[in-house]
């Protein structure tokens, strides 16, 4: 399982968004800073609720390896 990057999970945003809302206007698009100020949680809760294609899956199951390989590295740093 592969991290996602901010950039890529911006790109899956706004495609998701504008596959669903036909076109979206340029101030909502999401943006890598803006997705790298969420913490993984807000990242996760935001794929939890469509869940629908296997790209947001995938996404998804991503964000969430990442969560979890994130608080081993905390721990394993916490216990040097």
């Amino acid at each position: 399982m592969d991290f996602i990057s901010a950039l890529d999970e911006s790109r899956s945003r706004n495609a998701y968004l504008v596959t669903k809302h036909g076109s979206i206007p340029s101030y909502a698009l999401w943006t890598s800073y803006i997705i790298e100020d969420h913490t993984i949680d807000e990242r996760i809760s935001w794929w939890e609720e469509l869940e629908e294609t296997p790209d947001q899956q995938y996404i998804l199951k991503s964000l969430l390896y990442m969560k979890k390989n994130d608080s081993s590295i905390k721990s394993e740093l916490g216990n040097r």
